[in-house]
């Protein structure tokens, strides 16, 4: 269910709708039990019990999330209706929706929120790093502290990243900036970049799931200005405003 409350998000240039929902603590063992079907392992999630990964499933149950989940050896183990998809495996069989794309915004700002307040982010996204609990309600399925792709926020003033890492990443929807700086041949170490990059990397999945090229066919719609935001040539310029 989608409640009616509506709240202001602002946080290193996320602004957004959000919905009210209620909370689970996370603490160890607690969590919503699914209906006791054993199923098969096509219709359940499951991600690393962590205290970050609790808190990305609150911030879906916070708005409005009130899907069944447990918490088995050491996993989170969340129940499905339907067959488990990442985006890949979601558009091999059809594009997503206008009101699914922007769902998949909505789902992701608010658990990007709760990474940068630990100090987290990701350089970009793959299609194969989110899962999709339902038409409504996507989650970020990959974040280990250990990735390449998982860096430090440092200075929350100017929404700094910090990559200190000597590695070579590639990926289909990375930021202009960050795609320039891995295929320089010799990158420099420490990389910073602006937190925004990420902005760009969720546009760009956005645009590959509704299997369009650019905003153009949504011109005039909430989505279309919402991309463009995010799109941004300019780090500095870009903001995840969805109104």
């Amino acid at each position: 269910m989608l409640y009616l409350k509506i709240y202001l998000l602002f946080l290193n240039n996320i602004i957004i709708l959000m919905t009210d929902g209620k909370k689970g603590d996370g603490k160890k063992g607690d969590g919503k039990k699914g209906d006791g079907k054993k199923g098969d392992e096509t219709d359940i999630i499951t991600i690393p019990d962590t205290e970050i990964n609790m808190a990305l499933i609150n911030s879906l149950i916070d708005n409005g999330w009130d899907g069944e989940f447990e918490k088995k050896k050491g996993n989170i183990v969340i129940v499905l209706d339907d067959k488990a998809q990442t985006l890949d495996q979601r558009i091999k069989t059809r594009p997503f929706e206008y009101y699914e794309a922007q769902r998949l915004a909505i789902c992701l700002a608010v658990q990007m929120e709760q990474l940068f307040k630990i100090h987290k982010s990701y350089l970009f996204f793959d299609l194969e790093d989110i899962s999709i609990i339902d038409e409504n309600w996507y989650i970020i399925n990959s974040f280990d502290e250990n990735s390449d792709k998982i860096v430090d926020v440092v200075n929350d003033k100017v929404n700094n990243l910090e990559f200190s890492k000597p590695l070579r990443l590639s990926g289909k929807y990375m930021a202009p900036e960050v795609k320039s700086y891995f295929a320089s041949e010799k990158p420099e170490i420490p990389f910073n970049t602006n937190v925004s990059c990420i902005y760009y990397s969720i546009a760009l999945i956005m645009l590959e799931i509704m299997d369009i090229d650019d905003p153009e066919p949504l011109n005039g719609s909430p989505l279309f200005f919402f991309l463009n935001r995010c799109l941004e040539k300019n780090p500095d310029n870009r903001f995840f405003l969805f109104v």
